[in-house]
């Protein structure tokens, strides 16, 4: 039986107000037992509002300092019936900082040029 979130459980985009609902991807993202086990963990815990720990994609919040607070990260999480609740993880160690910043701004990069819909926005 398909879920749907409640409106007020769907995070929107602060930059372009869109919805964003990267954190909680349908059972069918990727097939196989594994995904929709996760997808139903992710749901329950929402709904029933478990608290418990899970690794999702979340606003950042803060909890990786060097990011900003709208960036999404995979990061352990509190899955609350408020939505996902990052697990500060502290500052980046120095051997991995650079390709995430790298990486962020790639990403950053690439959904501008799908929203504008311009090639150079990209590069």
């Amino acid at each position: 039986m398909p879920f749907f979130f409640p409106n007020e459980l769907i995070p929107y985009c602060p930059k372009c107000g869109e919805e964003m609902n990267l954190w909680g991807r349908p059972w069918n993202f990727l097939e196989g037992e594994e995904y929709r086990a996760s997808w139903q963990r992710a749901v329950d815990s929402i709904y029933n509002n478990k608290e418990d720990m899970q690794t999702v994609n979340t606003l950042n919040n803060g909890a990786i300092p060097e990011l900003p607070a709208d960036a999404i990260i995979e990061v352990n999480s509190v899955i609350t019936k408020d939505g996902p609740k990052p697990i500060a993880v502290g500052k980046l160690p120095s051997a991995v900082k650079g390709i995430i910043l790298q990486m962020e701004n790639f990403e950053e990069l690439v959904v501008q040029a799908a929203i504008t819909g311009s090639y150079h926005d990209a590069s």
